[in-house]
């Protein structure tokens, strides 16, 4: 009986320790279990960190954001702040000598602070000045920096936007800019119209008429009234629309249409036609709060000055022109809130503002520059720059050059 339990044991030696192999399955188990708990753990707290890191980086970077927001409004406007921390923004004409490093300033903001400085640069000059900003928040800091500018734009770049400018098929920017400039107005980029006169409300109606080339025209020249009120403006046909030199008395000069203008086939305006001075400085001023459109040959030509502010669109196409025979790109400005469009071989000399988006195509041909939200060229267009554009015009004080752009140089 024991001989043959022994063979059996000796045979079958794993037999009666199954509850063994089980316990050793329990502890591998807890072993597994434990080791995926540890690494949860560690991953968890590496991404705790990283997130607390991103969170401090990230307000580092709006704080120093705000304080090179704040050195450009002192920089370019007269806020009360600033003649305490930065006195000489209140009464500098020349930022290159007036505005040093010894106008270094720190201020607390965001439960940080910030520190902008005035590093000396070979760039710097009258109006022209490069600012540092550096953010600290909880130990975190990031530094940013920009040339802020004291002049309008338009006179140093051909095409200046929000969210960039986009060229394809042919279409050509002459000189080529070096690097794509980022200019976005935090109050938008053209200021909103008045309200429309009373007089035009429910128009058309004997104060604000629709525009008649027989009842408003003699001889070519817009006829002067009270006020130069208009409903809807259509100059269409071989329409020859003549205004007369400003001379203080007559209102010619100043004309409103509360609807839509519209110049077509073969029509034409011609400002200040009655100027004996080519080089005469009187301005044109047509405020239009619908849509503008010049198209099928239709054209203006300016002499003087021509403001157009615009509350709707504005769009050329089909051969139409602006300016195109006295040319001086000084002369003209189109400011307009909503999209400006020239194409099919159009043609405008001037600057062009919009809150909106520009676009350029089809053989359609600018020379001037250009500043829109966004700025788009395709299809054979054509932009010339030139630094004077619109340098005459009432408009181009709308030319908004300083305020701080979406992109940041660290």
């Amino acid at each position: 009986m024991n001989k043959a339990t022994l063979k059996d044991w000796m045979i079958f030696p794993l037999k009666n320790e199954r509850g063994v192999a089980a316990l050793m399955g329990v502890i591998m188990g807890i072993l597994i279990v434990g080791t995926i708990a540890f690494n949860f753990l560690a991953e968890s707290r590496q991404k705790q960190s990283g997130a607390i890191l991103t969170y401090t980086s990230t307000n580092a970077f709006m704080i120093a954001e705000a304080g090179l927001r704040h050195a450009q409004k002192c920089l370019l406007e007269t806020e009360a702040t600033c003649s305490t921390d930065f006195p000489d923004s209140q009464t500098s004409t020349t930022w290159s000598t007036d505005i040093t490093t010894a106008d270094n300033y720190s201020n607390d903001f965001g439960g940080g602070s910030f520190t902008v400085s005035f590093p000396t640069h070979a760039s710097n000059g009258d109006d022209v000045l490069l600012v540092v900003s550096t953010g600290t928040y909880k130990g975190a800091q990031r530094s940013i920096q920009r040339f802020i500018l004291n002049e309008c734009v338009l006179s140093t770049e051909a095409a200046t936007s929000c969210l960039g400018t986009t060229t394809n098929n042919n279409a050509s920017i002459d000189p080529e800019p070096d690097e794509e400039s980022l200019v976005c107005p935090s109050g938008g980029i053209v200021d909103d119209l008045d309200p429309a006169p009373a007089d035009c409300t429910g128009c058309p109606n004997a104060a604000c008429p629709d525009f008649n080339a027989g009842t408003h025209l003699s001889s070519e020249f817009l006829i002067p009234r009270a006020n130069n009120y208009f409903c809807d403006m259509d100059i269409s046909g071989t329409t020859v629309l003549r205004t007369t030199e400003t001379d203080g008395t007559n209102t010619d000069d100043n004309i409103l249409v509360a609807g839509d203008f519209t110049v077509q086939d073969t029509a034409t305006v011609r400002l200040s036609s009655d100027a004996a001075d080519p080089d005469n400085t009187d301005e044109t001023i047509i405020t239009v709060y619908g849509n503008s459109e010049i198209r099928e040959l239709g054209e203006i030509r300016v002499n003087g000055a021509f403001s157009h502010l615009v509350g709707g669109t504005f769009t050329m196409r089909n051969s139409s022109k602006v300016n195109s025979i006295q040319g001086d790109t000084g002369d003209a400005t189109m400011a307009v809130e909503g999209n400006i469009t020239i194409r099919n071989s159009s043609l405008y000399k001037g600057a062009l503002l919009s809150d909106a988006t520009i676009t350029v195509q089809n053989n359609g041909e600018v020379e001037g520059a250009l500043q829109g939200n966004s700025v788009v060229l395709p299809n054979n267009a054509t932009l010339i720059f030139s630094e004077d554009s619109g340098e005459d015009t009432t408009a181009i004080e709308q030319c908004a050059s300083n305020d701080v752009p979406p992109g940041w140089s660290e």
